[in-house]
């Protein structure tokens, strides 16, 4: 298992409008690991980015729709491509989690842990949502931080541990 940070154009920066695969060569599975649903009572936007040796899934919004397969296979691609030392899930912009986002956080875990991530960092969430998965028994399969600067510490942290 590598402990170096997977490949990056730009060093420390998030690099979501680098799409020059010559420069970046996960740009185009990046741009296929986003996902967005709009209409009656959905409202959602899904989107996998990297930043510095973390790579982020930032999930806003909410919908009970089902997540298609392209894009559920775009982002098992990318964790396996770049097997990421961290990974993070940012739910700041989402005020609750239906079962099908419940789902694919599990999905993210375990394909994030089988390609040599350390355990997930989850930050941002709201009390509600911490609620649901202590509840549902999740709260094992991710590291809870309040917000992105307590999760920059932690991976500071076991990154020097590592």
């Amino acid at each position: 298992m590598s402990t170096a940070p997977f490949p990056s154009s730009t060093p420390n920066e998030s690099t979501p409008g680098n799409d020059n695969p010559a420069v970046d060569p996960f740009a185009g599975l990046l741009a296929k690991a986003t996902y967005r649903s709009s209409g009656i009572g959905t409202n959602l936007s899904i989107r996998l980015e990297r930043s510095a040796d973390v790579l982020v899934l930032r999930i806003v919004g909410t919908s009970s729709d089902s997540l298609p397969e392209t894009f559920t296979g775009a982002v098992e691609q990318v964790l396996r491509g770049m097997r990421p030392p961290f990974a993070a899930v940012d739910l700041t912009g989402s005020q609750s989690l239906p079962s099908v986002i419940l789902a694919f956080l599990v999905f993210f875990h375990k394909n994030a842990e089988i390609n040599g991530t350390s355990k997930v960092v989850l930050y941002g969430a709201n009390s509600r949502i911490l609620t649901v998965i202590k509840m549902i028994g999740m709260l094992d399969f991710f590291v809870i931080k309040s917000d992105e600067a307590a999760m920059r510490l932690h991976v500071a942290d076991a990154s020097a541990a590592r």
